[in-house]
């Protein structure tokens, strides 16, 4: 049995009980045009290798404004605070006070897909301004205001994006998959599923909860499903050998997202994800390791 986290418990405690599933419903991002309200995220990584486990913790404040732009809209972020911590440990990184400076703006188009995240671009000027020119040198080695964007934009297209737009029925999983080439060279196919787990009112406000399962072995997939696995790999036109070879892969990938949203505007209450990858790794020593990646992360959103 899967259980909540407290952060999804505590947003819960304000329903009025859940409501009766409707036979279905289309979700479309329809948020009022020029509304603020305030964000929360806390998030975790684990890193596990050869016998080391390191903890990363991140608490962040913000405030959001979507404002109407044309036939679209702009999801504007300003982080109020940012507090950072190793295995327990707060950590006085000054680079995460350069976020704090910054107005990240998502461009949103008609249906609710994130084309452009801007924001990042004046981050090198900002480490300039603040750093000796050798941490300065270093640090632009390290940080991609590319990258940054480009997580930015998957993470909500990954989300908001996934559900807008699409149609989803009570116990009824939408599949698909997705062909990656990974830098390492090898090629990663994901399987998906997107299901309407039960509707409830959310501070008189009528909500969806959803989850969206992304994963490197159709198998695993079909039992978070409760659905058999030969139904799957059917689906998706699987051949003995093809599901042999994504057994014997290297690399295991999954990663399980909730999200609880407003059906009538898509504007999301509660979003928590798990992300959990293994790989072997190659030791100094030229031996192959096994390595382990698990990333949460659980945001709060006030209206």
């Amino acid at each position: 049995m899967k259980h909540l986290p407290i952060v999804l418990l505590i947003l819960l405690a304000g329903c009025g009980g859940s409501d009766q599933a409707p036979d279905s419903i289309h979700f479309a991002f329809q948020p009022p045009d020029s509304m603020e309200f305030e964000g929360r995220i806390l998030s975790e990584r684990i890193r596990s290798f050869q016998g080391t486990t390191a903890v990363d913790t991140t608490r962040v404040f913000n405030h959001h404004t979507i404002s109407r732009v044309g036939s679209g809209f702009e999801f504007s972020t300003v982080t109020d605070s940012t507090r950072m911590s190793r295995d327990g440990v707060s950590l006085g990184d000054p680079f995460a006070g350069l976020f704090d400076r910054i107005t990240v703006v998502h461009v949103i188009d008609s249906v609710g897909i994130a084309t452009e995240v801007r924001g990042y671009d004046s981050l090198y000027q900002m480490i300039d301004e603040q750093f000796d020119p050798e941490m300065a040198a270093g640090l632009h080695e390290v940080i991609s205001p590319q990258m940054l964007a480009a997580g930015e934009l998957d993470e909500w297209n990954s989300s908001v994006g996934e559900l807008a737009g699409v149609e989803l029925t009570p116990g009824v999983p939408v599949l698909s998959s997705e062909d990656l080439s990974l830098p390492s060279g090898l090629n990663l196919t994901l399987f998906q599923a997107k299901e309407l787990i039960d509707t409830a009112s959310i501070d008189s406000v009528p909500c969806a909860r959803v989850r969206i399962i992304v994963h490197s072995n159709p198998g695993d997939l079909a039992e978070m499903l409760g659905q058999t696995k030969e139904s799957i790999y059917e689906h998706y036109q699987l051949s003995d050998s093809t599901v042999e070879a994504i057994n014997l892969s290297p690399i295991t990938s999954q990663t399980y997202t909730e999200l609880v949203v407003e059906i009538s505007t898509l504007l999301v209450r509660s979003h928590q994800s798990s992300r959990e990858m293994e790989m072997a790794v190659m030791t100094p020593e030229g031996v192959p390791s096994m390595g382990n990646l698990v990333e949460t992360q659980h945001k709060l959103f006030m209206y």
